[in-house]
């Protein structure tokens, strides 16, 4: 899907804009004092539980639609499995783990694909949706993804990750942690966005409008692409395909951002639904906002990268 990129000058008077909308209904300092650790990435999910159901997908999917030619919302939340599907598919796998599972509908998805595949989701915080608990070949966990102890060493085919290594705090064990429980020549799939430019290129306005971002969806410090990948090579991975998917996911964050609008159209009733509704959720529409404009002006962006064990 083709998407109009903006002027320069257009993006940056939208940004100051939306913080100073921001400002007018939030207190900035309070909120960047806010300590992003994996007990407030806890909270935060399982406060927008429902808010990711109702507003976003009621099958239980938690992750951004990419919208290539031609596809429909539906089937845009579905284009990630379609990926994963296809390396399930190119190590035969026979064992896989998804970190940072949700509800479990993605493993879900596939492991109806693959009754004679095993399937296991670990999530910090949230239970497999009713219906899920039922699929024989899929088990739920709830756990640390930095703690992999429960699980043999060389034991998965292929691990993925859909827009949750984000909240890793420390990547470095993480990474040794699925290095170890993958097979030799196992697969890492992770879709998730990142900076692609370094935090001494960011004007004011841009690196406010990242901190913001990261304290309303509970990210400790959103990673330039270049440091990300520098982890992973550390942790002896080998990326044998990297892809920038941010013109397809383009589309639900300009959609995030109507919603979130529409949150602060009517002052009064912003006011009202500030006080009535957990903050944590209330937070969203600061992300909604500031989101789509960071990735317009290629400050940020969205990548798929497959690893490989070596």
């Amino acid at each position: 899907m083709q998407t109009i990129m903006k002027s320069s000058k257009i993006l940056e008077e939208k940004l100051k804009n939306y913080l100073d909308l921001i400002n007018k209904n939030f207190s900035i300092d309070k909120l960047l004092q806010e300590k992003e650790d994996l007990t407030q990435v806890r909270r935060y999910y399982l406060v927008n539980h429902f808010a990711y159901l109702l507003f976003h997908s009621r099958k239980g999917f938690m992750h951004m639609g990419l919208y290539r030619d031609g596809v429909s919302k539906k089937e845009s939340l579905l284009e990630h499995l379609k990926i994963i599907d296809k390396y399930i598919n190119q190590v035969r796998a026979r064992n896989v783990l998804e970190l940072g599972a949700g509800n479990g509908a993605n493993c879900v998805y596939l492991a109806m694909l693959h009754p004679d595949i095993n399937f296991k989701g670990l999530d910090l915080s949230k239970k497999p949706l009713n219906p899920y608990r039922r699929i024989k070949n899929y088990i739920h966990e709830i756990g640390d993804y930095h703690q992999l102890d429960r699980y043999q060493d060389k034991s998965f085919d292929l691990v993925f990750a859909i827009e949750t290594i984000c909240h890793s705090p420390n990547k470095e064990k993480l990474f040794g942690e699925i290095y170890k429980k993958l097979k030799n020549d196992g697969l890492m799939v992770i879709f998730d966005g990142y900076f692609t430019k370094n935090l001494s290129d960011l004007s004011k306005e841009e690196i406010l409008a990242k901190k913001l971002t990261e304290k309303a969806l509970a990210v400790d410090n959103f990673e330039t692409l270049r440091e990300f990948e520098a982890a992973l090579k550390k942790a002896n991975f080998q990326i044998i395909k990297k892809e920038d998917l941010t013109q397809y996911v383009l589309p639900t964050m300009l959609g995030f951002e109507k919603l979130a609008l529409s949150f602060f159209k009517v002052p009064i009733l912003t006011r009202i639904l500030k006080t009535i509704l957990p903050f944590d959720l209330i937070k969203n529409s600061i992300a909604g906002l500031l989101i789509s404009t960071l990735v317009e002006k290629r400050v940020a962006g969205y990548y798929l990268h497959v690893l490989k064990k070596t």
